[in-house]
């Protein structure tokens, strides 16, 4: 009894969640101006009570406490912690079903397990395990009749001298509020109790579809210490990055790649709703804006253009790739370019080296079209940059079969983004 209440005094044994003999103490203090401890061993014939008054022993200074005995004969065992006067006293409505859900989703390990019965305002709290995405893998969905998985898989990571195991998967209803991974130590959630865990190198930017549909539980080893508020893991970057890269390996092996899944993966439920409406309202906007620049292709000169000299590149200003492309059965060396030059006054350039089989294509980011009409996702940026560099592989080979004018469709395409960027 003496050691329970001496804040600051942890048992002998500290594996369990009694680790630093401060918590129950504090939170008791930090919730109510009175609390009371009455507790029962089944081998005495009486029960012991503690009283506590925090603002007495804020006046006063003195924290010594009175323990008081009164008789009880029987074999029952129990410890009631009672708070009074409490210090904030929980509104109704959206708070309250905050509150029930910050308990039974801390604490979920306990309550599947049936250890532990949560009760609030005579209400027993479950946890709701969700539902977890049961879909073909995208490269077999061309495939008659292709295999369904479950899309979620353990993981079982061992890095240095810590183990970090637990599940990851694909919600089968994306969340912005909720994706994301909840770390547990000891069986309670030790971290992202307000924000799940989600590390950029997995989840990318918040608008990404990984940010909405990744999820899982990640129990961290005992031997990573925490704060004495058991919120924040105390581990180093070393070993968090570490934990990183293993946990993003583990969640991309075969036969199912979690995030590329959840990059590429469409709702045809929701993808039919929403993509009719803005794909009704997409048209007709284009249908709009070409008919007013489409007389501007007659300006542009049906002579051939010289191919330009491959340019170098600014690093400052330019992002770039390249890969060996066979066109027209000839092997060519293309560079893409993402460009931020101002400098540059069409979308899309093309400069050449025909005797060296290599080739240098050019967009502008900064260009008025990319401004206004360039998405702001990876898979959908690379739908653009595909259709441009199809283009211009079009165009090569045009110009090896030996075609008239083989940059014209590309120039009187600039000239029609060009003019479209400008209409209001």
């Amino acid at each position: 009894m003496i050691r329970a209440f001496e804040i600051g005094t942890p048992p002998e044994d500290t594996t369990g969640n009694n680790e630093f003999g401060m918590g129950m103490k504090v939170a008791a203090c930090w919730y109510a101006k009175n609390w009371t401890v009455e507790t029962k061993s089944s081998r005495e014939n009486f029960f012991k009570r503690v009283s506590v008054d925090v603002r007495k022993i804020s006046k006063t200074n003195d924290a010594s406490i009175e323990i008081e005995k009164f008789t009880k004969k029987n074999n029952t065992s129990y410890t009631i912690i009672t708070l009074e006067n409490l210090n904030k006293f929980p509104t109704a409505g959206p708070t309250t079903d905050k509150i029930k859900k910050y308990l039974s989703s801390m604490y979920r390990n306990y309550l599947r397990r049936g250890t532990v019965d949560i009760i609030f305002n005579g209400e027993k709290l479950y946890f709701d395990d969700i539902t977890y995405l049961n879909d073909a893998r995208e490269e077999d969905k061309l495939k008659p009749n292709p295999k369904k998985y479950d899309w979620k898989k353990n993981i079982d990571i061992n890095f240095r001298k810590y183990r970090f195991y637990g599940f990851a998967g694909i919600r089968e209803k994306g969340s912005t509020s909720d994706a994301g991974f909840h770390l547990f130590r000891r069986g309670r959630m030790i971290e992202t109790t307000v924000d799940t865990y989600r590390p950029k190198e997995i989840f990318g930017l918040s608008n990404s579809f990984e940010y909405q549909r990744i999820y899982g539980e990640i129990h961290v080893d005992d031997k990573i210490e925490v704060d004495f508020t058991k919120t924040k893991l105390l581990w180093d970057d070393e070993i968090q990055n570490g934990f990183k890269v293993n946990l993003k390996e583990a969640m991309t092996t075969n036969p199912l790649d979690l995030i590329y899944k959840a990059q590429n993966h469409r709702s045809s439920k929701s993808r039919l709703k929403n993509f009719d409406k803005k794909n009704e309202l997409g048209l007709k906007n284009a249908a709009n804006r070409i008919r007013k620049a489409a007389t501007s292709v007659s300006e542009v000169s049906t002579k051939d253009q010289k191919s330009s000299k491959i340019i170098k590149i600014d690093k400052k200003l330019d992002v770039s790739f390249e890969n060996t492309v066979n066109i027209a059965g000839e092997k060519w060396n293309v560079q893409v370019v993402s460009s931020k030059d101002t400098t540059i006054s069409d979308w899309l350039s093309v400069n050449l080296d025909e005797k060296n089989k290599k080739v240098q294509i050019i967009i502008s980011v900064d260009h008025a079209f990319s401004s206004n009409y360039f998405p702001d996702t990876e898979k959908e940026l690379e739908g653009i940059y595909l259709i441009a560099q199809n283009l211009v592989i079009a165009e090569i080979n045009s110009r090896i079969l030996r075609n008239e004018s083989h940059t014209f469709i590309r120039r009187a395409l600039n000239k029609l983004l060009l003019n479209i960027s400008k209409i209001e």
